[in-house]
């Protein structure tokens, strides 16, 4: 209490000269960077859901070694101006990085980083080893139903793939009618399994590439060089 009160009372002597909020603001930064060294990079995480929000961004951040904050993109694009002054990078999954570039201005487009998100080496291997005849494929955006369509038609090309996006109740009903296993991403098996499904289940989850960590590593080291040359 003591040592705020100080503060405080210093504050109002620099307001008494006349320097403004944004001012003093600024000064301050630079003062508590000479003697605590460089701010480390602030860097968003931007997922469309809880369930990956969560899990790849505690991996990302597990991985590069530096905290990341987590939004999910519904909230990011509304505020996406003051997320691009407030950020030194804004990372999200391939999927959803033409989305966020648009809703960032130009200026700031260098700032927002994609990363790839396979399905991991264990639900691939479940998927290749499923041999059906009609597959029920679950997810919560069009873009994964594609790529996940896709895989499903290499491993069992004689198959049939039904999708459907999970908040589509009477597809999901007509998919489960018919199908003998079903496919399902990881934020969707919740409500899936509130259907009652007796086949049986593939839960896919994703992971982020080697490729897409070294590329986030290297920017972050980027910022930590660039910042420590400007403090």
């Amino acid at each position: 209490v003591g040592s705020e009160m100080c503060i405080r009372d210093r504050f109002r002597d620099v307001q008494q000269l006349g320097l403004s909020r944004a001012q003093l603001l600024d000064t301050v930064g630079h003062a508590i960077e000479r003697v605590y060294g460089p701010a480390a990079p602030r860097a968003l995480f931007v997922e469309c859901n809880y369930q990956d929000l969560e899990a790849l961004g505690g991996e990302l951040s597990l991985i590069i070694g530096a905290p990341l904050e987590l939004a999910l993109l519904d909230d990011v694009i509304p505020a996406a101006d003051a997320l691009a002054t407030r950020y030194n990078l804004l990372v999200t999954t391939f999927q959803h990085l033409g989305q966020l570039r648009q809703a960032i201005p130009a200026a700031a487009r260098n700032q927002v980083i994609g990363v790839h998100v396979p399905p991991a080496h264990d639900s691939l291997l479940e998927l290749a080893r499923l041999h059906v005849a009609t597959f029920g494929l679950v997810c919560d955006t069009p873009s994964t139903i594609e790529s996940l369509s896709h895989i499903i038609s290499t491993y069992n090309p004689s198959a049939s793939v039904l999708p459907t996006l999970i908040d589509d109740d009477a597809q999901l009903r007509r998919v489960l009618d018919q199908a003998d296993a079903v496919i399902v991403t990881r934020s969707c098996h919740a409500r899936l399994i509130a259907f009652g499904v007796v086949q049986p289940i593939v839960t896919v989850v994703f992971t982020i590439d080697q490729q897409s960590i070294n590329f986030l590593r290297r920017r972050i080291e980027e910022l930590n060089e660039l910042r420590a040359a400007t403090g």
